[in-house]
């Protein structure tokens, strides 16, 4: 919503919808997918040098990038056409992308 407005912006194709206007509020979470990030060792000092190797590698990332590894959220308002095709092909431009290279 534009600030001290009752007018909306579609996130997809920027028209502005009035707020009785029909619009949709998507929400995409991105999370990561439990994995094994301490390797089964022979013991005590084996897991204790995974979390040494973990630290270290996470003291070169900042912070914004970590955090972003393991959640991430994003919020759209689309109006009824772009929510259409958003929902016909969620990954399409991923697909594109590839494709293309």
């Amino acid at each position: 919503m534009r600030a001290g407005t009752d007018i909306y912006v579609c996130d997809g194709c920027l028209k502005e919808l009035r707020k009785s206007d029909l619009r949709y509020c998507v929400r995409i979470e991105g999370v990561c997918a439990p994995q094994d990030c301490i390797k089964q060792g022979n013991g005590r000092a084996d897991i204790k040098e995974e979390i040494n190797i973990l630290i270290k590698n996470m003291k070169n990332t900042p912070e914004r990038e970590l955090v972003n590894q393991v959640y991430s959220e994003r919020y759209y308002d689309l109006c009824p056409q772009c929510y259409k095709s958003f929902f016909d092909g969620p990954l399409r431009s991923i697909h594109e992308k590839n494709n293309n290279r």
